[in-house]
């Protein structure tokens, strides 16, 4: 091999192993980083100043000055050509969405710009010093809502809440954004004082357009499908075991192929959100648990990976199969384990 080329390979061999450590590092330690950034350039751009009619900031702050909890709001009423704005703010949600302990997310499936959908509220997202105050989230069938919950890793008792909205205004011909970022004191940590409704554990709830139809990953990565109409609940994964109970080739093959089945299940067509967490958690146990594998075990699952990469879902999706890529990369990376 060129001198050249082998030490470029290890460079990229080196830097791909860097990424995967950061990646099984503590998720909140920059759980939001993504998002973060792309409402910051978002808020501070100079060609959408002009458009914000609603710019809100209400803390509190203990006797040390130190803020304890706050609400931020933006709302920009944009022309219509300018819909594309918004795309970096979905994008940064859904790479961040996998390390979030909660995120939700559903799609405008309706066109009128008053309606509301009495009592199928996304999430409500509750906050304040005593958790006496809330915000409500999918109200209008119209609009496109992405919340993320991320707790706050210098104080377990609270968590951070960022909420996107957009839609068309017909009444207005605008194209608007609403932004909300949320810091308060987290109701499961503090269950005396107030609750979201929503199971603990990481929880990933993805709402279909039109087919009135929810989506969610529970704690444990068990996928269920749930009809709000009929009343149905259809479980599209089972038998996904939490990464302590990963200890042997057959735990890793089993949680990976049920992971793999789940990223290819119909339910879960054109349903970004999800099929990116899937991918992290596919990262993940190729990065944690690879050194489990035999040689054939390691060969099957990387040809596995590679037919991820090459299906519709994460061929034109780069961060997809750039995770398709690391989880490859760890795989190889290791040394196999030979064992009678």
């Amino acid at each position: 091999m060129n001198r050249n080329k082998k030490y470029s390979n290890m460079k990229t061999i080196k830097l791909l192993a860097a990424i995967l450590l950061c990646a099984a590092m503590p998720a909140t330690t920059n759980a939001q980083e993504n998002l973060k950034k792309a409402i910051d350039d978002f808020v501070k751009a100079a060609d959408k100043a002009k458009y914000n009619r609603v710019s809100n900031m209400n803390k509190n702050t203990d006797d040390n000055g130190i803020t304890t909890s706050f609400l931020r709001q933006y709302l920009y009423e944009l022309p219509k050509d300018m819909d594309k704005a918004v795309k970096p703010l979905a994008k940064a949600f859904d790479k961040d969405a996998g390390s979030a302990y909660a995120a939700y997310t559903r799609d405008a499936y309706g066109t009128t710009g008053d309606t509301h959908m009495r009592g199928e509220e996304l999430v409500r997202i509750t906050y304040g010093e005593k958790l006496d105050k809330s915000v409500s989230y999918g109200s209008y069938t119209n609009r496109n809502y992405k919340v993320m919950l991320v707790r706050d890793s210098q104080d377990s008792l609270r968590r951070y809440c960022y909420a996107i909205v957009w839609y068309e205004d017909t009444k207005k011909d605008k194209f608007c954004v609403a932004i909300d970022e949320i810091y308060s004191l987290d109701p499961q940590r503090n269950k005396s004082t107030g609750t979201d409704g929503f199971d603990q554990g990481k929880t990933v709830t993805v709402a279909e357009p039109g087919v009135r139809r929810t989506i969610t990953i529970a704690s444990d990565g068990t996928t269920y499908a749930y009809d709000r109409s009929t009343g149905e609940i259809k479980t599209l994964n089972t038998d996904i075991k939490e990464d302590a109970d990963v200890k042997t080739s057959f735990d890793f093959l089993k949680r990976f192929g049920t992971l793999r089945s789940t990223f290819l299940s119909p339910d879960l067509t054109a349903q970004t959100t999800m099929l990116t967490m899937i991918a992290t958690k596919i990262a993940e146990l190729c990065s944690n648990y690879n050194g489990l594998l035999r040689d054939e075990e390691q060969k099957f699952c990387i040809e596995a990976l590679n037919e991820l990469k090459k299906s519709d879902r994460a061929n034109h999706d780069k961060y997809i199969s750039g995770l398709f890529d690391l989880a490859i990369s760890r795989l190889k990376s290791v040394p196999v384990q030979i064992r009678p």
